[in-house]
């Protein structure tokens, strides 16, 4: 309540307010994270601005595209950007993504990507019922219903019995302990269902099944322990409804997030947790990688972060060492190196200890108001 906020926007708001030439509109953009809604209100900043308001509160159906961050299917099929949204471990769970990935491209470029999909799930399934250890089976088939979205009620996908001392699945009929011959496996549903395939029609749903296939093809190459991996594939499930609240992935190509303007509000009042922590990781590491990449001496990329301690801080007890080493490293070399891009950081919190020394210790200028604390 010492007014941070409001010297914020008071600073900015009167910057834009000056008759600056038209340089300044071509040449300096301007991102703010807002976290308390306050920077997307007409009067604020200037009225030319693009405004993105997230919710992760309502229905998905009600939210306008305009309201949605574009990013086409492509560049969310990025190895940086879905591990941030899935907290991938740099050593197992990051490469485990990059091996999707790979086969996401692989199969799209084919030129009937479905077929070519359903043709690689009735290998798997062939391989999962030659299979001699019934734990790693039995796993193997739990993770293809997942892709075949079939529930285990299902009585339509019947599961061969399981021949415990001689360890394979057997036939039954006449010969009930014989285990199942190469005609027989083509004929068990969890090889016909396969042809009930169909994409989503979301990408992020679409590339958790592909995710879930490369988990397959590493269990069953004995490259990797579903313990291992399955947390990256679970997490990405369970904020796969807030993705597609926040980003607009049925675009072409990526359209411009200033869409003309040199002033872009990220509104995040109205998301959840999960996102008010990844969003604006993505958003800036993929601005500050564009700005590197395209840097003009008399450019400039101002990022504009309110209530800071929200993604700066470096105590958090919901988070992992990895993850949180992961997120501070980005930012601190946001602020460490950005200046020979022509990238610049003004942040506003009520609790500046919270965040990395790093940080504090790059920042040149400082407005102090009223404090308590030491």
């Amino acid at each position: 309540g010492s007014g941070k906020s409001n010297t914020l926007a008071k600073m900015y708001t009167e910057l834009f307010k000056l008759d600056l030439n038209d340089n300044f509109k071509t040449k300096s953009k301007f991102v703010f994270i807002d976290f308390g809604g306050e920077y997307s209100k007409e009067s604020v900043l200037h009225q030319d601005k693009k405004t993105y308001v997230l919710s992760t509160e309502i229905e998905l159906k009600d939210i306008k595209a305009e309201n949605k961050l574009p990013l086409s299917e492509n560049s969310f099929i990025d190895i940086e950007l879905l591990s941030i949204l899935a907290n991938a471990t740099e050593k197992t769970q990051k490469p485990f993504l990059n091996r999707a990935i790979n086969l996401y491209k692989k199969i799209a470029k084919g030129d009937d990507p479905v077929s070519y999909f359903k043709n690689n799930l009735k290998l798997i399934a062939l391989r999962i019922l030659k299979l001699k250890n019934k734990d790693l089976a039995f796993l193997c088939i739990d993770r293809y219903r997942q892709i075949l979205k079939i529930e285990s009620d299902d009585t339509s996908f019947v599961i061969p019995e399981w021949h415990n001392t001689h360890s394979y699945f057997k036939c039954g009929g006449d010969s009930e302990y014989d285990q199942i011959t190469d005609d027989q496996y083509k004929a068990q549903s969890i090889y016909t269902k396969a042809d009930d395939y169909s994409f989503a029609d979301n990408v992020i749903e679409k590339f958790l099944d592909f995710a879930r296939m490369q988990l397959l093809y590493d269990l069953l190459d004995n490259r990797a322990q579903n313990d291992h991996i399955y947390p990256a594939i679970n997490k990405l499930e369970s904020i796969k409804r807030s993705i597609q609240k926040v980003f607009n992935t049925e675009i072409e190509n990526n359209t411009d997030l200033f869409d003309g303007k040199n002033a872009v509000v990220i509104d995040l009042k109205a998301a959840n947790r999960d996102i008010k922590k990844s969003l604006p990781l993505v958003v800036l590491k993929k601005l500050y990688e564009n700005q590197k990449s395209s840097y003009k001496t008399d450019s400039s990329f101002h990022i504009i972060i309110d209530e800071a301690h929200n993604i700066l801080s470096e105590t958090s007890v919901r988070e992992s060492e990895t993850w949180k080493d992961y997120r501070l490293e980005t930012f601190e070399e946001i602020i460490k190196e950005g200046r020979k891009f022509g990238v610049f950081l003004t942040i506003a919190s009520q609790r500046p200890s919270d965040i990395s020394p790093t940080i504090i210790s790059q920042l040149h200028n400082y407005f102090i108001h009223r404090l308590m604390n030491e």
